[in-house]
Protein backbone atom coordinates (compact mmCIF):
# COMPACT_ATOMS: atom_id res chain seq x y z
CA UNK A 1 0.00 0.00 0.00
CA UNK A 2 2.83 2.61 1.03
CA UNK A 3 5.49 0.66 -1.32
CA UNK A 4 6.03 4.34 -3.21
CA UNK A 5 6.85 6.02 -0.20
CA UNK A 6 10.24 6.38 0.88
CA UNK A 7 11.55 5.12 4.54
CA UNK A 8 11.76 8.22 6.82
CA UNK A 9 14.70 6.90 8.57
CA UNK A 10 16.66 6.16 5.03
CA UNK A 11 18.63 9.54 4.52
CA UNK A 12 21.81 10.83 4.34
CA UNK A 13 21.49 13.14 7.63
CA UNK A 14 18.52 12.95 9.63
CA UNK A 15 16.39 16.14 10.35
CA UNK A 16 17.66 16.17 14.02
CA UNK A 17 21.27 15.94 13.09
CA UNK A 18 20.62 19.06 10.88
CA UNK A 19 19.15 21.06 13.48
CA UNK A 20 21.78 20.23 15.84
CA UNK A 21 24.59 20.44 13.33
CA UNK A 22 23.14 23.88 12.25
CA UNK A 23 22.74 25.02 16.12
CA UNK A 24 26.44 23.88 17.10
CA UNK A 25 28.20 25.52 14.42
CA UNK A 26 25.85 29.21 15.38
CA UNK A 27 27.22 28.73 18.86
CA UNK A 28 23.74 28.48 20.56
CA UNK A 29 22.88 26.40 23.33
CA UNK A 30 19.69 24.56 23.45
CA UNK A 31 18.45 27.42 25.70
CA UNK A 32 19.44 29.85 23.59
CA UNK A 33 17.32 28.69 20.54
CA UNK A 34 14.17 27.50 23.05
CA UNK A 35 14.00 31.10 24.80
CA UNK A 36 14.69 32.76 20.77
CA UNK A 37 12.18 30.63 19.37
CA UNK A 38 9.87 30.62 22.87
CA UNK A 39 9.70 26.60 23.13
CA UNK A 40 11.51 24.85 25.99
CA UNK A 41 14.97 23.64 26.35
CA UNK A 42 13.64 19.76 25.91
CA UNK A 43 11.66 20.27 22.72
CA UNK A 44 15.19 21.49 20.99
CA UNK A 45 16.27 18.17 22.93
CA UNK A 46 13.66 15.80 21.51
CA UNK A 47 14.36 17.78 17.95
CA UNK A 48 17.73 17.04 17.76
CA UNK A 49 17.14 13.42 18.98
CA UNK A 50 14.18 12.93 17.21
CA UNK A 51 12.15 11.86 19.58
CA UNK A 52 9.84 15.03 18.24
CA UNK A 53 9.58 16.90 15.04
CA UNK A 54 9.32 20.43 14.66
CA UNK A 55 6.31 21.85 12.73
CA UNK A 56 6.80 24.46 9.77
CA UNK A 57 6.83 27.15 11.63
CA UNK A 58 9.50 26.48 14.18
CA UNK A 59 11.46 25.16 11.00
CA UNK A 60 11.10 28.56 9.49
CA UNK A 61 12.20 30.13 12.93
CA UNK A 62 15.48 28.03 13.12
CA UNK A 63 16.24 28.74 9.36
CA UNK A 64 16.10 32.59 10.24
CA UNK A 65 18.31 31.84 13.78
CA UNK A 66 20.51 30.12 12.00
CA UNK A 67 20.96 31.98 8.98
CA UNK A 68 20.93 29.05 6.72
CA UNK A 69 17.53 28.03 4.19
CA UNK A 70 14.97 26.20 4.74
CA UNK A 71 16.19 23.13 1.99
CA UNK A 72 19.76 23.24 3.99
CA UNK A 73 18.02 22.60 6.93
CA UNK A 74 15.38 20.48 5.57
CA UNK A 75 16.60 18.84 2.71
CA UNK A 76 17.41 14.82 3.20
CA UNK A 77 17.87 12.78 0.00
CA UNK A 78 16.73 9.61 0.10
CA UNK A 79 19.37 6.67 -0.87
CA UNK A 80 18.52 5.03 -3.72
Amino acid sequence: MWKDVPERRNTDMEIGKKIKDARMKSGFTQETVAERINVSRQTISNWENEKSYPDIISVIELSSLYSISLDDLGNCETHS
